[in-house]
């Protein structure tokens, strides 16, 4: 119980009585009069309910709303694109490897308001390493041999709306000038701080881009209100796709304080 998981929330509202039904995937929310009255699985079973809170996460939410009626959701998204900056370490000491540390445990705010990214250090597990050295180059892939002595900085930008997810639930994403730009400050900063460590510069070598946490599909004054919710009366939106903007920074905290706000709204409303 020492390490925190969603999973609790979970059995604590069955342990309240609440139904779990496995597997039911949502394919639309139904309504009439524009009141929410249920939701409809994709195997055809069509449960009632006043009040409805979606939480498919940060892409699938919006190809629900679509299905349901509403047009506004998907137009714009964000991902937090992230690269993995990493060199091979090259003094004395045996455990000053990331992979010996805890990840992301330490991290600089330096850049986050001036230029819109956080750095952290954070390393793949070894077989991850392998697959993104080799998209990088296929002969990179064997860095792995060194992943002892891997030394490696996390860039995580707060990137700008763009792109669109569809109905089917695929989805486009852009990265702009803009998002580019602050990646490549981002490794900069990253190259100096690995070469002052100990890593010869031409060991460092940057990975792929990738998303760490889309969202933004449904979010906050475009798709839903103040109070999460859409206009269907009585069905609200909670996961990561309300937020307005990027964070560039872990969702978890704000998304859970955000849910939790949304169930004191309910309880006001049902008082």
């Amino acid at each position: 119980g020492a390490k925190w998981t969603a999973r609790s929330h979970v059995k604590d509202a069955i342990g309240h009585g609440a139904a779990l039904l496995q597997p039911a995937a949502v394919e639309s929310i139904t309504h009439r009069n524009g009141h929410v009255d249920g939701v409809l699985t994709d195997n055809g079973d069509r449960l009632e309910a006043p009040i409805v809170v979606l939480a498919a996460g940060g892409i699938a939410s919006a190809p629900i709303l679509q299905r349901s009626g509403i047009d506004t959701a998907g137009k714009g998204i964000f991902i937090d694109p992230l690269i993995l900056v990493s060199g091979i370490y090259e003094g004395p000491e045996s455990y000053a490897a990331t992979a010996f540390n805890p990840p992301m445990c330490v991290g600089s705010w330096e850049f986050y308001e001036s230029d819109g990214f956080m750095v952290s250090p954070l390393v793949d597990p070894w077989l991850m390493y392998i697959m993104q050295m080799g998209l990088v180059s296929p002969p990179k892939a064997l860095r792995v041999l060194k992943y002892s002595r891997v030394m490696s900085i996390m860039v995580k930008v707060k990137d700008d709306m763009a792109g669109e997810i569809y109905k089917d639930g695929s989805f486009s994403k852009p990265l702009t000038e803009s998002d580019l730009e602050k990646l490549d400050k981002g490794e900069r900063v990253c190259r100096e701080v690995l070469a002052a460590a100990g890593c010869p510069p031409s060991s460092i070598v940057r990975g792929p881009v990738r998303g760490a946490h889309p969202g933004g599909g449904c979010r906050m004054g475009t798709v839903v209100d103040e109070n999460l919710e859409t206009d269907i009366r009585g069905l609200y939106v909670a996961d990561a796709s309300i937020f307005p903007e990027a964070l560039g920074t872990p969702v978890v905290g704000t998304l859970m304080a955000m849910c939790k706000r949304l169930c004191r709204h309910l309880l006001e409303q049902e008082r």
